[in-house]
């Protein structure tokens, strides 16, 4: 695979084979991106899914830049996967707020990887940027289909994520009163 690339489309799906799938939708809570027809999708999993995870178990691994005790003990969502067409446009905005606004009804923060080397995946980026996230890690893992892989670690909170749209909220309203 070449080196310090960008993704063209923005995003790619690692190392999921249909039994995974089959695990995720049993297991996880799974979101389809509609605009006309099916452009994307978002699956997370919920805590107990989590600590039981291949991720969970390489939390060790990852180089933090947080004290992760603080969010050891709280319930946790992991993103699993999110993967839209490029031409998924609001739909896949919708689809992403959707699944952090289930989450928050019952979890304290929202985990989320995104592959850094051997090729940049920006697909969660906006997401993450927008429901108040911020990186929090790396992790160095080693994939027998394609090699090393770093990734960033981003950490969403219910706290950050409200605080998000109540300074969109509050924005909408001053440009209903002022346009």
């Amino acid at each position: 695979m070449p080196k310090n690339l960008e993704t063209a489309t923005g995003g790619f799906i690692l190392g999921t084979d249909i039994e995974t799938y089959k695990y995720y939708i049993a297991n996880g809570i799974v979101f389809i991106a509609e605009h006309i027809e099916a452009v994307g999708f978002a699956i997370i999993l919920p805590h107990e899914n989590v600590t039981e995870s291949e991720i969970w178990k390489k939390i060790n691994q990852a180089k933090w830049t947080i004290d992760i005790s603080e969010i050891e003990a709280k319930r946790i969502y992991y993103f699993e996967q999110l993967a839209f067409l490029p031409s998924s446009g609001f739909a896949a905005s919708e689809t992403t707020y959707q699944i952090a606004n289930e989450a928050f009804k019952t979890h304290d923060y929202i985990l989320a990887t995104t592959v850094k080397k051997p090729v940049l995946n920006k697909a969660a980026w906006r997401f993450i940027r927008e429901a108040g996230g911020k990186c929090v890690g790396t992790i160095d893992e080693n994939y027998s289909e394609i090699g090393q892989i770093l990734s960033d670690i981003h950490l969403i909170s219910a706290e950050m994520y409200q605080a998000k749209l109540l300074s969109i909220s509050t924005l909408n309203k001053f440009s209903e009163r002022y346009t």
